[in-house]
């Protein structure tokens, strides 16, 4: 199939994620192309956040024949409604006026709309479930000793820094920061701490760092219940891989090609 896949940015964790699906739909012979929202500016298909840059991306992707259009957020999903190939995935909750414009994009994508955590699941209840992975290549056991409390500057909240500055008091380890640190270094990091802490506001969607302390065998993660929930983590990391998230999107579209 030829998937295009549309995101606001390539820098985060949907980066990370589309990065990933589109390693394993190409290892079953996918022709998968990425662009970026960020990256409209300029492009032949416009700017991506006027309404005309919106009628151009519209008939860019038109023109080109896709098999599959698979955007990452209500505002890539904008232009594209209505078309019968375009599936849209939800990767956290919106907030301020976006949080109602997804709910509508949400109802309006119906069963074409794939989300990645619990608590999008009950928003949407006629989306489809599809969890983020981890790949266990990239994250790992190092065997190294751990000696610091780490959380991710990007993904902090007051309640982390406080449960975080608890932990250091009462075992009197230092906190390590993960703070502009290359993806492909994150393993390393993760091997160096003793305890993780994650906790996220109720807006997360899925909060693939849980994962990857997990599969970096970090021996606390103290998270809480949002997002996908750190009890699910803890129990089903090993069913939550990326070759299992690509299966069910595949599942999903091939059902409905079939009818």
């Amino acid at each position: 199939m030829k998937i295009l896949i549309i995101l606001v940015q390539m820098y985060g964790g949907v980066g990370t994620v589309v990065t990933n699906i589109e390693s394993e739909f190409k290892k079953l012979g996918h022709n998968v192309e990425i662009i970026s929202r960020e990256n409209l500016l300029g492009n032949a298909l416009g700017d991506g956040k006027s309404i005309s840059g919106y009628l151009k991306l519209r008939k860019e992707v038109k023109k080109r024949k896709y098999d599959i259009l698979y955007t990452q957020d209500w505002s890539c999903a904008l232009p594209l409604l209505g078309l019968k190939n375009h599936y849209c995935c939800f990767h956290g909750h919106n907030l301020g006026y976006g949080k109602y414009i997804q709910s509508l994009i949400g109802k309006l994508m119906n069963k074409k709309l794939f989300v990645v955590g619990n608590s999008l699941k009950k928003r949407f209840p006629n989306s489809t479930l599809a969890y983020n992975g981890v790949n266990t290549k990239e994250f790992f056991n190092l065997n190294k000793e751990r000696k610091y409390i780490g959380y991710i500057s990007t993904t902090v909240t007051n309640e982390t820094i406080q449960v975080a500055n608890e932990l250091k008091e009462r075992y009197g380890l230092e906190i390590s920061i993960a703070k502009d640190i290359p993806y492909n270094k994150m393993n390393e990091w993760y091997n160096s701490l003793k305890y993780f802490v994650c906790l996220p506001l109720k807006e997360a969607g899925f909060v693939l760092a849980w994962l990857e302390a997990k599969a970096s065998n970090v021996p606390n993660i103290i998270g809480n219940e949002h997002g996908v929930g750190i009890s699910n983590v803890q129990s089903s990391w090993k069913e939550m891989n990326w070759e299992n998230t690509v299966k069910i999107l595949l599942e999903r579209w091939k059902n409905d090609k079939k009818k």
